[in-house]
């Protein structure tokens, strides 16, 4: 089951590019997968992200990055299995290599059991999903509901007029829409296409995020959510890290 980071970034950050490099490195081999939420509001200088992803992460870990920096929208920002956060580029022990190798080492705590079903149709203008979580329980003594979001995310974008000299961005969160699961497990979905920055390498997630009433941890962190991938309809689940209510 792979891991999940999320990074909160920007085109003029360089920071975001060292820490970056250190967390591949960290990474190395490991079945990792990543998602870049950029800054949007308000930022004329990166031309990536909507309101819906600004929306998302400051929903989801907004709480924890004020707690850390003073404001919700801080680069760089990474979470690991939406448990553990690395806010700047300060190391927490001896380097930002070790921060990361022990974060990534550790593992998302929740657990799940069911399955989680997500099917696309594309057409020119459009693409259309049919989702069902119905099957779907956490094992928690803990009362919760869930959440289901849909990602779209482009795996490369070009922008060679980035401050930060990076030029090629990865794994480019470009929306995240919020699915209505109160009364349904299951349902659909049609939603234009987005507009891609260069290429074809569109990437389709559904993640479910579990909120519970209360939680023993005294973490400002959310609890685990469960993500299911589709690139080229391969699919991949895994776990990660839940939200109070």
């Amino acid at each position: 089951m792979p891991i999940l980071v999320e990074i909160y970034t920007a085109t003029w950050c360089t920071n975001c590019v060292t820490t970056q490099g250190i967390m591949n490195d960290a990474i190395g081999d490991s079945n990792v997968e990543i998602i870049h939420y950029h800054r949007h509001w308000f930022e004329p200088r990166d031309p990536f992200g909507s309101n819906s992803t600004e929306e998302r992460w400051t929903n989801t870990y907004g709480h924890a990055v004020t707690l850390n920096g003073g404001a919700p929208r801080l680069a760089p920002t990474k979470v690991v299995d939406g448990e553990r956060m690395h806010y700047g580029s300060r190391a927490n022990s001896d380097s930002l290599m070790d921060d990361y190798t022990a974060s990534l080492s550790k593992g998302p705590n929740g657990l799940l059991n069911g399955n989680i079903s997500l099917n696309l149709h594309q057409t020119e203008d459009f693409i259309s999903f049919d989702w069902d979580i119905s099957s779907l329980a956490i094992a928690t003594q803990e009362k919760y509901a869930l959440e289901p979001w849909i990602l779209l995310i482009e795996e490369e974008a070009y922008f060679p007029d980035g401050s930060n000299g990076l030029e090629t961005y990865e794994h480019v969160l470009l929306e995240a829409l919020s699915l209505d699961s109160s009364e349904y497990s299951s349902g659909a979905l049609e939603v234009p296409l987005p507009s891609l920055w260069d290429g074809d390498d569109l990437k389709v997630a559904i993640l479910v995020d579990w909120i519970v009433d209360s939680s023993p941890s005294e973490s400002p962190l959310p609890p685990p959510s469960i993500v299911y991938l589709l690139t080229s309809l391969v699919a991949m689940a895994y776990v990660r890290g839940p939200r109070l209510s």
